[in-house]
């Protein structure tokens, strides 16, 4: 894309740069609903407020979504569960790599 900007007649851009492209990434975080929709069937990363069985931090698949809550398919200690989740107790959640 550099090498089509220093072809334009013209040039937009007269001074010398280094072009940078970036994405938000594999672990974009999740903020809006929308972000959520997307990340349905997705595996993600999901921090809380306050402990919730134990953790304060879950990673799994999130296979529902509702206004109120999510379910995660996580593994715990080499038992996959459905973990429900209420939206109100997630701190942050963003999608997750899975390893």
């Amino acid at each position: 894309m550099g090498e089509k900007l220093d072809e334009l007649d013209p040039d937009p851009i007269p001074q010398a740069y280094f072009l940078e492209v970036s994405s938000p990434g594999a672990e974009r975080p999740l903020k809006k609903e929308q972000d959520y929709e997307r990340a349905l069937n997705h595996y993600i990363h999901v921090s809380l407020y306050q402990k919730l069985d134990g953790e304060k931090a879950y990673e799994g698949t999130m296979t529902d979504l509702t206004p109120d809550e999510l379910t995660l398919k996580v593994n715990l200690k080499g038992r996959i569960k459905d973990l429900t989740i209420p939206r109100d107790k997630i701190a942050k959640a963003r999608l997750a790599i899975k390893f």
